[in-house]
């Protein structure tokens, strides 16, 4: 991602793109894996503090227009942002996790180890990426991932 800007309104609108890329998905996933771990998420919480301590630093250098400030604030651009990218992975592993699991804990056993594979080869290709995946992609895969464990249990568990 990129981290241009020359204005206070384009330094905005990043943060603004940052948001709701990887901030506005994490928190949703945070209070799902809440609903039904019925857990505290503790560890994602500390997560989002310490993105968002990266963005107080953000707003604490007061003019954008020198060269060591804004090299400044594009460090603590890249490591909120990548606070944010690493939270929202992790979020949907955890999802993933929770969810294959109460999957096979109801399957029946003639079809667990098929799906198993199955589910495994998705998780695997989307952990080892090519180079060039960007992370949309990411995002979708790990989306798709979660929609097949939904649809295979909608299909074997009535």
């Amino acid at each position: 991602m990129s981290f241009e800007f020359t204005t206070h309104q384009g330094l905005y609108e990043l943060i603004q793109i940052i948001n709701k890329k990887f901030y506005k998905p994490s928190c949703e996933n945070i209070i799902y894996l809440e609903e039904i771990s019925n857990e505290n998420a503790i560890a994602y919480i500390i997560s989002l503090r310490d993105a968002y301590s990266h963005l107080v630093k953000i707003y604490e250098v007061n003019s954008i227009t020198t060269h060591d400030n804004k090299v400044k604030i594009e460090s603590h651009l890249e490591r909120y942002s990548g606070h944010l990218e690493r939270l929202l992975f992790d979020t949907y592993q955890k999802i993933i996790s929770i969810k294959t699991n109460e999957l096979y804990s109801q399957l029946p056993d003639k079809d667990k180890i098929n799906i198993k594979t199955q589910i495994a080869i998705e998780v695997k290709n989307l952990r080892i990426v090519a180079d060039g995946t960007t992370v949309d992609q990411k995002i979708e895969g790990y989306k798709k991932i979660i929609d097949l464990i939904e649809d295979i249990y909608k299909k074997f568990i009535k």
